[in-house]
């Protein structure tokens, strides 16, 4: 056989096990949705459109200050918004209030030590993305922190999941500290603009491995009062919720049998939730459908 001929077959070959392998690959108890572009490959939070198939979505530090919308009929980018003037520091986390307004968190914190921990407020509509504009901002800070960086044990401000709620921020900490204390701080902020103080609620326990037990996302449900939480392996879906002090709600928890970067979380229809993670070793960026009802009946928390 000519040289040429068995360098093409070989070629070829290899693209076939390539696409094999990606089409065999096991993920758990998710289903793959999408798999998302390049310019994607650090998604850091998604929000559903209600009534619609779009999805908003942005990537987290270092990137363009930039809101993409994906279609999910279609799988497929509808287009972007870049907002001048704005700075993408740490875009962690997407919310809604469910009617024109988009949130975005710009409050990633890995060292502990930002000052300027703010959420936009963006008029958005998915069918004129050249119509988005800033309308307002949110700056914070925690009432409990004092110094910028803490100590290394006390490195508990890091955001990377909040929600909307009737006119509150509930902000659910990351912490970075040297002995992980199996959970995350719940803040809660007024929904307007200007600088707030983050007011410290409770504490959601999640479990105790610092690799799978930190929260990544967060999402809400207004149809049934409820919060998803996300991890890189986990999902805990809260209900039951006494609101005033976040200190009683009912836990439950769904283990997705699959571990990747997952850094986003939203509510899609019924008890479905969709998840996107982000490009690391080899995994990602990938859109994830996750329907509890599917699940094994849920555990509580270890």
């Amino acid at each position: 056989m000519h040289k040429f001929c068995r360098n093409t077959i070989s070629r070829l070959g290899l693209i076939c096990l390539v696409s094999a392998l990606a089409n065999c690959q096991d993920y758990g108890k998710l289903e793959l949705v999408d798999q998302l572009p390049k310019d994607m490959r650090e998604v850091s939070g998604i929000q559903f459109v209600s009534g619609t198939d779009h999805l908003w979505m942005v990537n987290d530090s270092g990137n363009r200050p930039e809101v993409y919308c994906w279609n999910l009929q279609e799988s497929g980018l509808v287009g972007s918004a870049q907002l001048e003037g704005l700075k993408n520091v740490d875009w962690e986390e997407l919310a809604t209030n469910k009617e024109s307004l988009l949130y975005v968190g710009d409050f990633g914190n890995n060292m502990n030590k930002r000052r300027d921990q703010v959420i936009y407020h963006l008029k958005v509509d998915p069918q004129n993305l050249e119509k988005m504009q800033l309308v307002g901002k949110t700056f914070f800070r925690f009432e409990n922190q004092r110094e910028y960086p803490p100590k290394k044990k006390e490195r508990k401000f890091d955001v990377e999941a909040f929600i909307y709620r009737q006119g509150q921020f509930y902000l659910f900490t990351r912490h970075r500290d040297k002995a992980f204390d199996n959970g995350s701080n719940i803040y809660r902020i007024p929904a307007t603009s200007g600088t707030k103080i983050a007011r410290r609620l409770g504490k959601f326990e999640s479990c105790k491995d610092s690799r799978d037990c930190q929260i990544t996302a967060a999402d809400y449900d207004p149809v049934l009062d409820r919060i998803a939480l996300l991890s890189y392996n986990k999902v805990w879906i809260l209900d039951s919720i006494n609101w005033d002090t976040m200190k009683k709600y009912r836990s439950r928890l769904f283990r997705l049998g699959h571990r990747s970067q997952k850094e986003s979380i939203s509510f899609e229809k019924g008890d479905c939730l969709l998840i996107a993670d982000e490009r690391s070793r080899g995994q990602g960026p990938n859109l994830y459908r996750y329907c509890l009802e599917t699940s094994a009946d849920p555990e509580g928390n270890p």
